[in-house]
């Protein structure tokens, strides 16, 4: 895993799409989404953009790491792939491509 201050990126995982291609799905979708699912190799992705940050994607690989090794733990924190910043420090958009967790929304409880 390479991690410095403007990128993650998780060598292990094939079939990661390259920066450009991200950059561009997401420029499709546009500004009034911030996630769109990315299928490879019968895999899918989450890309989150659009309200997003470096640091966002670091913490959260630092919860994975640390609530994840748990036996007894109920909270699913997805795996981050690949986070990048595209058109410069503070003047572009953060991407994080993360596993993609289906919700079983009958056994998922809400607190409002």
């Amino acid at each position: 895993m390479l991690r410095d201050e403007g990128k993650v990126f998780n060598r292990t995982v094939p079939g990661l799409p390259c920066e450009d291609l991200v950059v561009r799905l997401c420029e499709q979708q546009g500004l009034h989404f911030n996630t769109l699912t990315y299928s490879a190799r019968a895999e899918n992705s989450l890309i989150k953009y659009n309200n997003v940050t470096i640091e966002e994607a670091h913490v959260q690989l630092f919860f994975r790491l640390e609530v994840g090794g748990r036996t007894n733990n109920t909270i699913r924190i997805p795996k981050v792939y690949y986070a990048f910043e595209a058109g410069g420090r503070g003047q572009g958009f953060t991407y994080v491509i993360m596993e993609h967790i289906d919700l079983d929304y009958e056994k998922t409880t809400f607190i409002s």
